[in-house]
């Protein structure tokens, strides 16, 4: 559906031609961009994929017990790399789901795509922070902060 520059109300002042039932309807001016989106509406590019995102859902936590055991089975090697290197790959992946859940482009439902968000963002968080310290600022107690502790109680004072 084009549209003609020349019988357009808002581009000339020449009357709008009757269509072929005699009616002289307003047309408005569509852009490519519109044009482009039912087009694509059309062909069902933009329906949901539930089978993927199961797909991968399922396959996310498969693949995560693997990584778990092949980590258990690798022991103290230099081999962790290669096993770290496929956690990050796999965990990308994962952050790309819960990407798509908190966009709510998974489910139909508002609380389907809210507890898959919730779940991806909690399992990846904690996974992401489980090699960092315990003793990150948002975990100290407010009192360390506010009195040190005493050079006489650290195991490193000279």
């Amino acid at each position: 559906m084009t549209f003609d520059a020349a019988v357009s109300p808002l581009s000339s002042h020449r009357p709008v031609p009757a269509d072929a039932n005699g009616s002289r309807a307003v047309r408005r001016p569509s852009s490519a961009f519109t044009v482009l989106a039912h087009s694509i509406q059309e062909m069902g590019l933009m329906r949901r994929r539930y089978g993927y995102y199961w797909t991968k859902l399922i396959g996310a936590v498969v693949v995560l017990a693997g990584w778990v055991a092949a980590f258990i089975a690798v022991g103290d090697s230099w081999w962790q790399l290669a096993n770290a290197a496929a956690l990050a790959v796999v965990m990308t992946q994962i952050a790309f789901l819960g990407h798509d859940a908190a966009h709510r482009q998974i489910f139909k439902t508002g609380r389907w795509n809210d507890w898959v968000s919730l779940i991806v963002a909690t399992c990846w968080s904690a996974s992401a922070t489980a090699g960092g310290s315990a003793n990150t600022p948002g975990t100290m107690p407010t009192r360390t902060r506010t009195a040190p502790t005493p050079t006489s109680l650290c195991p490193r004072s000279p």
